[in-house]
């Protein structure tokens, strides 16, 4: 095989390893090829131009390899998003179908990679709202790690806290905690008058003989035990703990014994807010706006008020 034929054999090389690439390895070809040979005897002549050709094919095989099969690294999409908003404030991230919502005070940053996009939150609530086709979003709070391909997906990150939650969770802790950020009031305790005296019998002379017990069965049946009456503060707690472990009739049914059994109590506001979201979670639009309506007629917690404000405007919008 002549010179001229190697150099057509590489030149027919396709262009897929890239101009730079090529060139290096055509520069390769050509010093193995112009090498000058030293001065030898004629028989020693009729093995050089063989193993010169097959030193070259050797050297465009490995070169052809490495630019083709070797993997490489992937370098990272993109540089992180900082996402800051301060106090009653919010950052918004919009792209390829997600859109995470910093609630301020917070800090947050966004990476997009191959993989999905990664959100490493600091402090704060950050909301992911995904469409169906959207990229998984990976978050990432102090030392915990989730993947999340739910439609709407929160934390939310305080000094020695990290809550994570989907659905009806992410909607709690948007709603709950943003909105209403006041904690709810605690509920005044008059303490129980204590007990009167119990009058002491007289005991019974030594040579007087026990009365023999009698036992007279009632003739409306067995005796009624006392109903216990559980306070607002201890219904609401069942109530969150119910919707902790996703029974939302539960909570619905002691809510509603806070409004009937309770109906003075600072509390009723609070239940009458969370049977306002309960009722727009199943889609019951009508039973939403009485709630809201109620608390902003009649509310005493001022944060609360606004919060049903908000939730009546956005009930009032039409659903797409």
């Amino acid at each position: 095989m002549t010179e001229r034929k190697v150099r057509d054999a590489i030149g027919s090389l396709d262009g897929k390893l890239g101009d730079l690439r090529r060139e290096h390895a055509w520069r390769g070809i050509e010093r193995a090829i112009s090498t000058p040979a030293p001065a030898a005897a004629p028989a020693l002549l009729g093995w050089r131009v063989p193993a010169l050709v097959t030193a070259a094919c050797a050297v465009t095989a490995v070169l052809v390899y490495w630019l083709t099969a070797v993997p490489r690294h992937e370098t990272p999409s993109g540089s992180p998003t900082e996402l800051v908003a301060a106090a009653d404030h919010q950052a918004v991230f919009d792209r390829n179908g997600v859109v995470l919502t910093l609630i301020g005070p917070g800090t947050a940053s966004v990476t997009e990679r191959r993989d999905g996009i990664h959100v490493r939150v600091e402090r704060g609530i950050v909301i992911a709202d995904r469409t169906a086709g959207a990229p998984s979003v990976v978050f990432s709070a102090g030392t915990s790690t989730t993947t999340t391909r739910d439609p709407r997906f929160a934390v939310r990150v305080e000094p020695g806290m990290v809550v994570f939650g989907a659905g009806h969770e992410a909607r709690t802790i948007v709603e709950r905690h943003v909105i209403t950020a006041a904690p709810p009031p605690t509920e005044r305790t008059i303490d129980p008058p204590a007990p009167a005296p119990v009058p002491r019998s007289t005991p019974a002379s030594p040579a007087a003989k026990p009365a023999p017990e009698r036992i007279q069965e009632s003739p409306s049946g067995p005796p009624e035990l006392p109903v216990v009456q559980s306070s607002a503060a201890d219904l609401y707690a069942r109530a969150e703990a119910a919707l902790r472990v996703r029974d939302p009739e539960q909570a619905r049914t002691l809510f509603q014994r806070i409004l009937d059994e309770h109906g003075a109590d600072l509390l009723v506001d609070a239940a009458r807010y969370d049977l306002a979201l309960l009722a727009l979670e199943r889609d019951d639009r009508p039973a939403a706006r009485h709630y809201a309506e109620l608390i902003i007629a009649s509310g005493r917690d001022p944060n609360l008020i606004v919060a049903a404000t908000k939730l009546r405007d956005r009930i009032a919008k039409p659903t797409r």
